[in-house]
């Protein structure tokens, strides 16, 4: 459309001067009728134009294609009439002024009518047809030559408008793409703004208050302090929630959440999420309640990845309490054949139906525009609504305004025979292991390796591998004595990673072991890295990784169960 009012400006200066040069040739009636023809043409084009302009949502864009489609097909007609009514001679230089116009006028609004190739085809072979058709039956000089001339013309045309069509077509995808790529671009700086602000305030909270609990500490030593301990716990534990929502959001930008489902018993996967959140609702004064009287007694078994699906519930259940002063919330199951559905219910403050897709937007909060420091980031939702899709559970939600909400999550039903015997006794003594600690930072290292110590771990602190080793060597204490398990830092000092060291280490031991015994030392990472490619690596290097902050009790686990248990 913007291209197109200088071609009908042209068009119709085309027009007048054709009928100036050729009316002595024409029955001067036909010739009027046909330049009238053109000015009611221009007339009904400028009125298209115009309605695009100033009301271009009459039609829609394939109807506009319609439009071009049929005012083309008109202009066509008109100018298939010149070559039979205004060139009654069979002089040369006229049939050459007839045919260089035409020729003009086919190849001038090519790149108006090539955005629809069909609108163009139309166009051109109209006139061009018809131009060929005069110089057929007329008897002219060299007739041949100009027989020839419109159909080589005419596929001369086609090629060109076609490639200037796709040309067009490109151009206006990749415009297209560029439009779109810096919406996106714009789009992730806004959210890196957003959750810098956020993350810096919310994580800058719960540090002020351990900051806070540690000086009384100081100042109460040797005094009860029962009152400030737990202030700490749960200073450390909401920087930990925070910082382990960051965590799930890049593993699942990375690609490297690991799927592995197994049969889970309902009865577990129900009482561990009723334990985990019970206190947390009686402390705001709520009930956590369930409607299925007999799910603690059931022989119902889900099948899915119980870290993902255990992920998923308590930050549903979690969710449920931080939007929920007053009432309860229910935890409930429903069976169909194939499938069993968690159906999380409260009695708080609702959704509005707008708002129901933009709750599983990261940094989204229902309650107020402004961000609500108590409740986090608000990547809660956007995290269940991610590992669900990347799990193909069906995730459902209702609400009413004022008076609770309805999550629900739908997972394949498992076998009960097929569940995992699991060693659930707690876990016993690690006395007499030796642990590696590897750490270019002396206050971790040190404090983890009080904490092994307190295990009554035999324990090896350095700060690379070769100070590890060297450690190993010479210490008397532990020369006859190799590590039992490696846990290290991933960024170490001298751009080492925890991976090099721990091969190099691994690789150290095998050579001072018994060669008929082909153990390989346990190890784990700790990091607390999220950038997507360093997620990669870790996941393929095929090392258990820790994400920091690493609470004590899942660590002291993993040692039991990766180093005694296997023993």
């Amino acid at each position: 459309m913007r291209l197109a009012l200088p071609h009908l400006i042209v068009g119709m200066f085309t027009a007048g001067l054709l009928f100036v040069v050729l009316k002595d040739y024409a029955i001067e009636s036909a010739a009027i009728i046909w330049l009238t023809a053109n000015l009611l043409l221009l007339a009904c084009t400028v009125t298209f134009y115009s309605l695009y302009y100033f009301r271009r949502h009459i039609f829609t864009l394939p109807q506009w294609g319609k439009v071009t489609f049929f005012v083309s097909l008109l202009w066509g007609l008109c100018w298939s009439l010149p070559p039979f009514i205004l060139l009654d001679t069979n002089s040369i230089l006229y049939i050459g002024i007839l045919v260089t116009f035409i020729i003009a006028m086919s190849a001038v609004p090519a790149p108006v009518l090539v955005h629809y190739p069909s609108a163009y085809f139309v166009f051109i072979t109209l006139p061009l047809g018809s131009l060929t058709l005069k110089t057929t039956i007329t008897p002219i000089e060299n007739q041949h030559i100009i027989q020839f001339l419109p159909p080589f013309l005419w596929a001369s045309l086609l090629v060109y408008g076609w490639d200037l069509h796709k040309t067009i077509i490109e151009s206006i995808r990749l415009r297209l793409e560029n439009e779109l790529a810096l919406g996106e671009a714009r789009q992730a700086n806004i959210a890196k703004a957003k959750f810098i602000a956020a993350a810096s305030h919310d994580i800058r909270q719960p540090l002020q208050a351990a900051v806070l609990s540690l000086d009384a500490i100081k100042a109460n030593q040797g005094k009860a302090l029962d009152s400030v301990l737990p202030n700490l716990e749960k200073s450390v534990d909401s920087i930990s929630d925070l910082i382990t929502g960051l965590l799930d959001v890049s593993k699942l930008d990375s690609g490297t959440v690991d799927i592995s489902p197994e049969h889970l018993e309902l009865k577990l996967i129900l009482d561990r999420l009723y334990a985990k959140n019970a206190l947390l609702a009686e402390t705001k004064g709520l009930t956590l309640t369930h409607n299925t009287p007999s799910f603690s007694t059931s022989n119902l078994a889900v099948y899915a990845d119980p870290t993902l699906l255990d992920r998923v519930l308590n930050n549903l259940v979690a969710n449920a309490i931080r939007y929920t002063d007053e009432g309860e919330i229910t935890i409930g199951i429903q069976q169909d054949p194939e499938h069993l559905t968690f159906k999380i219910e409260d009695t708080g403050i609702g959704i509005s139906p707008e708002k129901l897709e933009l709750i599983f937007e990261e940094f989204y909060q229902v309650s107020s525009t402004e961000r609500d420091q108590k409740i986090g980031l608000g990547l809660g939702l956007s995290i269940v609504k991610r590992l669900c899709e990347l799990q193909n559970w069906q995730l459902d939600v209702s609400s009413v305004p004022g008076e609770g909400s309805c999550f629900s999550v739908r997972v394949p039903l498992g076998d009960k025979q097929e569940i995992k015997s699991l060693d659930r006794n707690p876990v016993g003594s690690l006395s007499g292991l030796c642990a590696l600690v590897i750490d270019d930072n002396a206050a971790i290292g040190d404090s983890l390796s009080t904490l092994l110590s307190t295990w009554q771990c035999q324990v090896v602190v350095a700060d690379s591998a070769k100070a590890a080793i060297d450690a190993l060597n010479t210490d008397p204490a532990n020369n006859t004595r190799l590590p039992d398990i490696i846990i290290s830092d991933y960024q170490l000092a001298n751009n080492q990673s925890g991976i090099e060291a721990i091969r190099e280490i691994q690789s150290w031991i095998e050579s001072q072991r018994d060669k008929s015994d082909l153990t390989d030392t346990e190890a784990v990472l700790m990091t607390g890295d999220t950038d997507p490619d360093r997620l990669n690596e870790l996941a393929k290097s095929g090392i258990t990784v820790m994400h920091k902050p690493v609470k004590p009790g899942h660590l002291r686990t993993f040692i039991h169960r990766r180093c005694l248990n296997n023993q």
